[in-house]
């Protein structure tokens, strides 16, 4: 982490360094190569930013990333265990936002390396709370968190779009795949967490908006990061392969095609969540999978035991009222303000759904709801969807498709 804090140091204390830096990432010269092809790492990426100068680039990361530009200041939250904050320095009678949270056990222990390695005396702040355990909400100014393994369980954010890793051994590789998981968590429009190129209907979509949306993983002396590689390739992923397009014909003017009605939103249609053939099937049975090769058998481990909502034994197991609740605020989570969920359906809809559970598991109450809720969750993903495409269906009108558009391979 030490390591992290002089780089930051040198990044804003010398700008000719940082920005000539920068310049040759950008051209592609950053000496990072392939090991294979030899071509540099950032040859082919960072599209976006290479129509960027360096020296304003410099001047947008200050700006927005780190909130100023002057030296390095080191603080110690002292309302929060083991949380340093970082920030720019300002002149005398004004402060910079904090931008960055460091979280590390021996607080002591890096408080005296910094001194005696950096020559970076850490100050103390005794009024600002926890800035880790804020960063999740719309006015926080933290864009870096720097730790060991505080980040790998225990926490989830909306935020997280690249990582850097230091000195990350083979030895931490589940870690480090629990670390991924952190990694760009996209709500989606209404909730459906799914990437914009998945709503076509949105497009033309913003300039880089493609890289916001994609995890950038940066390792150094990483060495699990050649394995984790190696292991995706047995996995039989694939890789992205760029096949140039042959236009044989001559593009077309305009190429009529239904799109949905000019100034009509699916938003203005209301609903009530009704039983619907709409069948919903959830196992919570734990399952385990044995990789050999690219054979990946799956075994359900013991007894698995159908809940017939139909049985008033099993129905008597559930707090329907606490259910209603929960999927309530799932829908209000969801943006579905136009859907109302009435009560008296759910008993309605759990009966036509099916909910495999471990057989031991059928008498417990807790594992009964969570399992009914993940049910009436589904089925209103399902019930929204088929009534937005109803309704969307009813709405269109012919429309055209110039030869020149982001739908149109070129």
């Amino acid at each position: 982490m030490a390591t992290v804090v002089a780089f930051l140091r040198h990044f804003l204390e010398d700008r000719d360094w940082a920005v000539k830096s920068m310049r040759r990432i950008l051209r592609g010269e950053s000496g990072f190569t392939d090991q294979d092809s030899r071509e540099d790492l950032f040859a082919s990426r960072l599209n976006y930013l290479k129509k960027k100068d360096a020296d304003g680039l410099y001047k947008q990361i200050a700006a927005e990333m780190l909130h100023g530009q002057g030296g390095l200041e080191v603080w110690e939250i002292k309302g929060a265990e083991g949380e340093l904050a970082l920030r720019v320095s300002a002149p005398e009678g004004k402060e910079n936002h904090y931008f960055g949270v460091i979280n590390i056990g021996d607080v002591s222990a890096f408080k005296k390396h910094l001194m005696e390695n950096l020559g970076i005396e850490v100050r103390e702040d005794r009024f600002t709370p926890s800035l880790f355990a804020a960063v999740n909400a719309p006015d926080s100014r933290v864009n870096l968190l720097i730790g060991a393994k505080k980040f790998i369980e225990g926490w989830s954010s909306w935020r997280v779009s690249a990582m850097g890793l230091l000195n990350i051994g083979k030895g931490e590789g589940p870690q480090v795949i629990q670390l991924f998981g952190r990694g760009v968590r996209l709500k989606g429009k209404k909730w459906t967490l799914k990437r914009s190129a998945a709503l076509p209907e949105e497009a033309p979509h913003p300039e880089g908006l493609d890289g916001l949306e994609t995890l950038f993983i940066f390792g150094w002396n990483a060495d699990y990061i050649q394995s984790f590689r190696e292991m995706l390739g047995q996995e039989d992923l694939g890789q992205e392969l760029r096949i140039p397009v042959r236009k044989s014909f001559d593009p077309w003017p305009e190429l009529p095609i239904p799109k949905p009605q000019s100034g009509y939103k699916v938003e203005s249609e209301t609903w009530t969540l009704s039983v619907e053939p709409l069948h919903v099937s959830v196992d919570l049975t734990p399952q385990v999978t044995a990789v050999s090769g690219r054979d990946v058998p799956t075994q359900w481990m013991g007894k698995r035991k159908r809940v017939d909502f139909s049985d008033a034994t099993n129905v008597g197991l559930l707090d329907l009222d606490t259910l209603h609740a929960d999927l309530v605020e799932y829908k209000a989570a969801r943006d579905c303000g136009n859907l109302y969920v009435p009560r008296s359906h759910l008993s309605s809809i759990l009966q036509n759904s099916t909910l495999s559970i471990p057989a031991d598991d059928l008498f417990n109450p807790h594992l009964v709801q969570e399992g009914a809720l993940r049910v009436l969750k589904t089925y209103l993903d399902r019930f929204v969807a088929c009534m937005e495409r109803e309704a969307e269906g009813r709405h269109l009108e012919l429309g055209s498709l110039p030869a020149v558009h982001d739908s149109v391979v070129s």
